[in-house]
């Protein structure tokens, strides 16, 4: 064998190698089963056990707090930590010190951490409205919304939209009159709010739907559109299902500036993943679950194309919306069964040969460095590798 071919044939090794994927498990001291996690560079990685513990891991791992809701939101950004106690009240630790509150947060919404302060989804005689919380030094809501409400169980989001830097975006005016309630319960929006994160004031006319149809989401995403950023979110009605939208500021006012064809069948439902200036979804994620591609560069209506069958992004029933993450240029997502991961390439537009199965259903996927985390319904957390 010429040496020419000795190197090619050790290159071709070295590349195979560098593309394999590892598992590894995640343990916890105590070995808890996780409820839980989350991961941002400034603090490390966190996870929330079944028990109702707070650990964090830097180096090692180290207990924070034994008085955490097992179903708490947990958000991690400009050093801050941000959770619940166990009867939903707002806690926060930021510089080592564990800072607590008797703001009741609304159960399965999410936290927006900013530089100094945090967007949360207040509980409120019985209604969910959107509020800054800051600590000064002691924590207190400065701005609340109360004259309307948002769902129960949202997620804001952060982004910009042709303003100085990124602001909040809300899902607004609940109601029930569609009866699907794929997401964990019978509350879908009416309108979407683009505020100002300081004071909560409108940046621009709220996006208010006709009578007939309802955004059936609790986390919209950012996309991008037409050189622009966008919303991206779900909408849906009693007769022909789910379609997906895109949202810009235009005019000062936020518009529908494009929409997929609906599914064409009521209570049929589709979630967004957003990736690389690119917008996906799975399409009937509880039934055939289709990885579809829709084109951006389209004015108004979106075409769309069908990439795979037999994958997931949401457990029915469940308050998380999303159970994906785009890394590396791919699209990881579970299979249909929720058992078996699968990663698209986006370069390559096909599934990568890498077989990746767990032995409990998959409930949450988080970016860890460079690598990601897998945590399963049965509390235990892996690592992988590719």
């Amino acid at each position: 064998m010429n040496k020419y071919r000795l190197v090619f044939l050790l290159m071709l090794c070295m590349s195979q190698f560098a593309n394999a994927v590892s598992v590894r498990p995640v343990q916890l001291p105590n070995g808890a089963a996780i409820a839980n996690i989350a991961f941002e560079e400034s603090v490390g990685l966190l996870a929330i056990t079944q028990q109702g513990e707070l650990w964090q891991q830097q180096v090692d791992w180290q207990l924070l707090s034994r008085d955490v809701a097992s179903d708490s939101p947990l958000a991690a950004g400009f050093q801050k930590i941000t959770f619940t106690d166990k009867q939903q009240h707002f806690q926060l630790i930021s510089q080592g010190r564990l800072q607590s509150s008797n703001i009741k947060i609304s159960p399965h919404s999410g936290f927006v951490p900013l530089a100094l302060a945090t967007i949360a989804v207040v509980e409120q005689d019985g209604k969910a409205h959107i509020a800054r919380i800051e600590a000064q030094p002691e924590l207190k809501v400065v701005a609340m919304r109360q004259d309307f409400t948002v769902l129960p169980d949202l997620n804001p989001l952060a982004l910009e939209l042709n303003h100085n830097g990124k602001h909040i975006a809300v899902l607004a005016q609940p109601t029930k009159q569609y009866a699907h309630g794929v997401l964990g319960d019978s509350w879908e929006a009416k309108q979407v709010r683009y505020l100002e994160r300081h004071d909560l004031r409108d940046l621009a006319a709220p996006l208010i739907l006709n009578q007939t149809d309802v955004i059936e989401d609790n986390a919209p995403i950012a996309a991008y559109y037409q050189q622009k950023n966008a919303i991206a979110t779900t909408i849906s009605n009693g007769q022909e299902g789910a379609r997906a939208a895109l949202i810009t500021l235009e005019n000062n006012a936020l518009v529908v500036a494009a929409q997929s064809k609906p599914i064409g069948q009521a209570y049929r439902w589709l979630s967004l993943i957003s990736a690389r200036q690119q917008l996906f979804s799975v399409v009937k994620p509880h039934l055939s679950g289709t990885l579809t591609a829709y084109d951006t560069s389209s004015k108004a209506t979106l075409p769309q194309s069908e990439l795979a069958q037999g994958v997931s992004n949401h457990k029915i029933g469940s308050y998380q919306r999303n159970i994906s993450l785009v890394m590396h240029n791919q699209i990881v997502l579970p299979s249909a069964n929720f058992r078996e991961l699968k990663m698209w390439d986006l370069a390559q537009k096909g599934f990568r040969d890498d077989k990746l199965v767990f032995n409990a259903d998959i409930v949450k996927l988080v970016p860890f460095k460079q690598d990601f985390l897998v945590l399963l319904r049965n509390g235990e957390l892996h690592q992988v590798s590719f």
